[in-house]
């Protein structure tokens, strides 16, 4: 089996296109007006992006070991906005995406708002990501 055919990097960093889904039915979100799917465009998690995102929360925590020289212990909230960061900075894009009944233009900022706002869709992106299957094939 030639494992070079498996490059899990070169497709985390081109993307890949989540559908979402109904946070009660799991039935797939269609933009009501167009009939065409609400999608988030991410990063994998083996993408360059997203493993250096990890590598700075992880040399921040060192640098807060060393300074004071024992364990530091990352609050769950800190490791909640880490998580948060990552998933914002992966996001590149989306379609047919609405807010307060408005096309949401595709922003960082946006995607924070809509993260934190609406927690399932993060959980949505967030097991996307890291679900390599979503990358392979593309």
């Amino acid at each position: 089996m030639d494992l070079s055919q498996f490059d899990t990097v070169s497709a985390a960093d081109r993307g890949a296109s989540l559908q979402l889904s109904h946070p009660l039915t799991g039935a797939p979100l269609v933009d009501e007006a167009s009939k065409q799917p609400v999608t988030i465009n991410v990063l994998g998690a083996d993408s360059h992006k997203y493993t250096d995102l990890l590598h700075r929360a992880k040399n921040k925590a060192r640098a807060a070991l060393a300074k004071h020289g024992k364990k530091a212990v990352r609050t769950a909230e800190e490791t909640e906005a880490e998580e948060l960061e990552v998933a914002v900075k992966c996001t590149v894009g989306w379609s047919y995406v609405s807010w307060q009944g408005q096309p949401l233009p595709f922003s960082e900022a946006n995607a924070r708002m809509l993260y934190t706002e609406r927690p399932w869709v993060l959980e949505q992106v967030q097991e996307f990501m890291e679900d390599r299957t979503n990358y392979l094939g593309n």
